[in-house]
């Protein structure tokens, strides 16, 4: 893969997909700032794709750079919906996942990345809901203290502590430092395929269903069973209805979790356990 000159007019013609003049902006200055704005983001998720799957980083970054790209060429900031770091980190994911998919068949992550995955997913998704920056979340990822906030409710304080202690354990349990684990943990890739269909409001709508399973899982994962377990942190993962079911033994269709997602809806919000 040649390597992406971002100032350069159309500098990628992968299968005549077009996108704006200057690859990441309308001019040289617009691609510029936008490079330099999300660049250390992009070599963050690049080099995590590039650590499970031993392929070239270079690959993986021009990869990331590619979703933002499609993020600047897709966005509409008169629909309302999610943030564009959103939506811009979606498209790096699915540029990603499937450079991924086509270059490997599923590549083996240890369990307790995945497990790291799962812990991590929900210190962000509840420090995100209060809007922590993500330099704050880093610190408290890679084993900082966690200072008291007062933005933060006190049930939500107790709940990233508790996370937080969980992966500081499978940190010393897997003999991996606590910064490699989250290095490791905090982008797992995925086989599903490449997904461009998704709106800004549907990917709002999805940014809300994952805070609110991780809150779930984080307050009632003792009273879950293992299906709601799986179908709740599938969504945690960003994954889709149709993923969640294929990942699922045995298999499921999207109507079965789209079923599950109501009936745990109704019995966690009517109070039933």
């Amino acid at each position: 893969m040649t390597k992406i000159d971002i100032v350069s007019t159309t500098p990628v013609d992968e299968e005549h997909e077009a996108f704006l003049p200057y690859y990441l902006g309308d001019s040289p200055e617009d691609a510029e700032d936008t490079y330099k704005l999300f660049s250390n983001l992009l070599a963050i998720m690049a080099s995590a794709y590039a650590s499970h799957t031993n392929d070239d980083l270079e690959d993986y970054f021009a990869e990331a750079i590619k979703g933002l790209a499609r993020a600047k060429r897709d966005w509409d900031p008169t629909r309302g919906g999610c943030q564009f770091k959103t939506f811009a980190i979606l498209k790096i994911k699915n540029a990603l996942n499937e450079c991924y998919r086509k270059s490997k068949s599923i590549v083996p992550i240890p369990h307790y990345v995945r497990v790291a995955h799962t812990y991590i997913t929900n210190i962000k998704t509840i420090m995100e809901g209060y809007d922590i920056s993500r330099t704050n979340i880093k610190y408290v990822l890679d084993g900082g203290h966690m200072p008291p906030l007062e933005i933060i409710a006190e049930v939500d304080y107790q709940r990233i502590i508790s996370e937080q202690g969980k992966l500081e354990n499978l940190s010393k349990n897997s003999g991996v430092s606590m910064e490699n684990l989250v290095g490791r943990g905090e982008y797992v890739p995925s086989d599903m395929a490449y997904d461009e269909s998704m709106s800004q409001e549907q990917l709002y709508v999805r940014e809300q269903q994952r805070l609110a399973a991780a809150l779930m899982v984080s307050k009632l994962e003792d009273r879950m069973t293992d299906e709601e377990l799986h179908v709740a942190r599938g969504i945690m993962a960003g994954h889709s209805y149709g993923e969640i079911g294929r990942t699922h033994d045995p298999k499921r269709s999207i109507a079965w979790v789209s079923n599950k997602v109501n009936e745990m809806r109704e019995k966690f919000t009517n109070g039933s356990v």
